[in-house]
């Protein structure tokens, strides 16, 4: 046997006699030793080679498909890593290796994460070898789930780098600093949490966890219905857009200890065609949520009232003339829409606090005296009828 010259993720030139991809699939993200072990091996006569290491043990098996299908998946491996540019992604559910031997005993070698599938003709490249070699849970370069498997997690990141060469050009472009910018959000079953985390340059970091049983139950139950991962929706190849990258990787674990991942660029071409629904239901549990009494400002710019004190203030109603006054406890504070009674039609009406009085309460002028009580504070947007 001769010597081989190898090529290590450089674009692949020459004739292809022969194809070998291995797919490494995590069934335990955790426990990466559990895994999936795969190799296919396809020749241009035609003839397809898979074996397979689960669990349970070894499987192997041979098809004949015809010379058509076999040149056509050969075309598709020539285009694809002929124009081939390195990406680096993480592994998060395993990773495949790809070896393309040319007929000058040259073997181009590339790798990359689970997920990180290439398009061929409106098809990916694992699509393509589905249908082509009639091995429908092949794995490829993105590991196959069983439908009806339920997603206990999902894992979703977003990188965007700027070139080295590139920054001081980038920056007069958009006239601010544009810096590497790392997120990644986690929907756990398992610690029924939220998670966001957020990371800009070396200095900068964001970090918020929402802990809802319920809420993360019920989210993860909508994806099982309306899946990310639909490789008909979106564009597996991430690109650069001039001198920054902007690419993100989404990662479903499920209750069978599988995993399955997607990467793509971060843009409305590249991601999934149902990401606007599923980011908003998650957007909504953070818009939601309340920083707490620390940092309430109701609390902090409230005027506490004196035992001697009266407190009264002014409320502007819509189609009322003028302020009118009513009585109130320190609770009320400037700008906060209040429900008070009024002599129109004796009606309930709603308006804006535009002033707070504090008056002695053994010396309250005479204007104020026969003053109402204002009867609630409309809290967190209250659409409740007031008349």
């Amino acid at each position: 046997m001769g010597r081989y010259i190898t090529h290590e993720q450089l674009p692949f030139k020459g004739k292809l006699v022969k194809i070998r991809l291995r797919n490494y699939g995590f069934n335990s993200i955790v426990n990466q030793s559990e895994n999936e072990d795969e190799l296919l091996e396809i020749t241009p006569d035609g003839t397809v080679k898979l074996s397979v290491t689960y669990i349970d043990g070894p499987k192997k098996c041979k098809v004949q498909i015809p010379v058509d299908d076999a040149e056509y998946i050969f075309n598709a491996f020539i285009a694809v890593f002929s124009k081939y540019r390195k990406e680096k992604v993480p592994a998060r559910s395993g990773f495949w290796k790809v070896r393309l031997l040319t007929d000058e005993d040259e073997v181009f070698f590339y790798h990359g994460a689970n997920g990180q599938d290439f398009v061929y003709d409106g098809k990916t490249l694992t699509e393509i070898l589905r249908e082509r070699t009639t091995l429908k849970e092949l794995n490829g370069f993105a590991m196959c789930i069983d439908e009806d498997s339920h997603v206990s997690s999902i894992n979703i990141g977003f990188r965007q780098t700027v070139a080295e060469n590139a920054a001081e050009k980038v920056t007069g472009k958009y006239h601010v600093p544009v810096e590497d910018i790392v997120e990644r959000l986690i929907i756990s079953s398992r610690t029924n949490e939220i998670s966001f985390n957020r990371r800009v340059g070396i200095h900068e970091r964001v970090s918020l966890s929402i802990e809802k049983p319920e809420a993360v139950k019920d989210l993860l139950a909508w994806c099982e219905e309306r899946p990310l991962l639909e490789a008909n929706k979106i564009n597996p190849k991430p690109t650069a857009e001039e001198d920054i990258s902007r690419t993100y990787q989404i990662t479903v674990m499920y209750a069978n200890k599988k995993s399955a991942s997607y990467s793509g660029s971060f843009d409305k071409e590249g991601l999934p065609g149902n990401w606007a629904d599923f980011i908003g239901r998650v957007a909504s549990f953070f818009d939601t949520e309340s920083l707490g009494e620390l940092f309430r400002e109701r609390t902090h710019d409230r005027v506490a009232v004196k035992v001697d004190e009266a407190v009264f203030c002014g409320v502007e109603i819509p189609g009322v003339v003028g302020v009118r006054y009513y009585r109130c406890d320190d609770e009320v504070c400037l700008n906060d829409s209040v429900v008070v009674p009024t002599p129109v039609k004796k009606q309930n009406l709603g308006g804006r606090v535009v002033e707070i009085r504090h008056c002695k309460a053994t010396a309250i002028p005479k204007e104020l005296q026969k003053a109402k009580d204002v009867l609630y504070i409309i809290r967190d947007g209250d659409a409740e009828n007031y008349g």
